[in-house]
């Protein structure tokens, strides 16, 4: 009999665990979530100050090959940003 009571002791109190670890699990989900649209925006933000500098750039190169370069390179940006750009209005 005592046997009996402790175990719907320990069976009632597993159960009863089961609400918090599910309301624990879901919280731990949206921290997921959170923590990882702030690392999204930190490394797009580490993006935007690594490029800006090519953007702003006045430099129109020398020769062909210069220009060339520079053009393929502002390209990439553009292409780059835009799809960002896309992405952000999505998230926002």
């Amino acid at each position: 009999m005592a046997i009996a009571l402790a175990h719907l002791h320990v069976v009632n109190r597993f159960r009863s665990l089961t609400e918090p670890c599910n309301i624990r699990w879901e919280n731990l989900e949206d921290a997921l979530l959170l923590y990882t649209f702030f690392r999204d925006i930190d490394d797009e933000m580490s993006w935007i100050r690594e490029k800006r500098p090519i953007a702003a750039m006045t430099d129109l190169g020398t020769n062909l090959q210069t220009v060339q370069s520079l053009q393929k390179k502002h390209q990439v940006i553009i292409v780059i940003s835009a799809s960002l750009c896309l992405l952000l209005h999505v998230i926002c």
